[in-house]
């Protein structure tokens, strides 16, 4: 199949839905129409390689689909109704570097499941409720360069130490924004 008929097959099946897609391997459906069939009729054939569903109607049940993306890099399922039980137990395809994941409360399995991601170099995970175990276990994604926590419970003095270990991650948490053991507060802070 060309790009063009790429493009023109995924954009018949989210037609109605103002999803949009910007070429033949990315679909960026913020805050749209789009739910789990959409998902489930692209699978098989379009091997995407950017799928934005933030603000979605998808569901578990379109994690199945989503496995079959083997080169997708880009995933974004922040703000859906996809719960950290089926994030535990899909099978999130091993390319993804860039991962949505806010407003999703992620317990410590689903934590694992992601931090076994071997490609994974930014994580969004504000409002997801993590454990400190859970933040711990992303920090420690080798390939991790930056990840946003916002709503996690890091007291700063592990903030400090955790990015003195590993000054190449940018870590992005209440009290402002780690680098290197230092730290940019919000204008607003208070400690």
């Amino acid at each position: 199949m060309t790009d063009a008929e790429n493009i023109s097959q995924l954009k018949a099946i989210l037609y109605g839905t103002d999803a949009l897609v910007n070429a033949a391997f990315q679909v960026w459906a913020f805050d749209t129409a789009v739910a789990d069939e959409h998902v489930e009729q692209m699978a098989g054939w379009a091997d995407l390689q950017q799928l934005m569903l933030s603000g979605t109607f998808v569901t578990d049940r379109c994690l199945t689909a989503i496995s079959t993306f083997h080169r997708l890099e880009c995933l974004d399922i922040g703000g859906t109704a996809i719960t950290a039980s089926g994030i535990a137990y899909a099978n999130i395809p091993h390319a993804v570097k860039d991962f949505g994941l806010y407003d999703i409360e992620l317990d410590d399995i689903a934590a694992d499941a992601i931090a076994s991601l071997p490609s994974l170099r930014a994580l969004n995970c504000n409002g997801c409720g993590l454990s400190h175990y859970a933040l711990l276990q992303f920090l420690r994604i080798p390939s991790l360069q930056a990840i946003e926590a916002l709503g996690a419970d890091m007291p700063d003095s592990h903030a400090r130490e955790f990015t003195l270990e590993r000054p190449d991650i940018l870590l992005r948490l209440d009290s402002g924004v780690w680098k290197g053991g230092d730290v940019r507060r919000p204008p607003d802070y208070e400690a």
